[in-house]
């Protein structure tokens, strides 16, 4: 179970063009605030995920205080 995508560290998933947009890199980390809650994630670029979104998976306790999805992110380099 352990080798599975499921188990992988928490990160924000992001556009390549909305990463090159903030400067950031694979790696590099975001602090990322929906309004009330605020975490620190490592970027991974993706063509899958849309323009202006971000992919967090919310199953793991250091994404479980932002809001659900389809919430209005705030992303900036930490």
């Amino acid at each position: 179970l352990q080798a599975t995508p499921l188990a992988r560290t928490p990160r924000v998933g992001l556009h390549p063009g909305d990463a090159q947009a903030l400067g950031v890199d694979d790696g590099s980390l975001l602090r990322i605030s929906d309004g009330t809650a605020e975490v620190i994630l490592p970027v991974e670029r993706s063509a899958a995920v849309p323009h202006g979104a971000a992919w967090i998976e919310s199953g793991h306790p250091e994404t479980a205080a932002l809001g659900p999805s389809g919430s209005r992110l705030s992303l900036q380099k930490a």
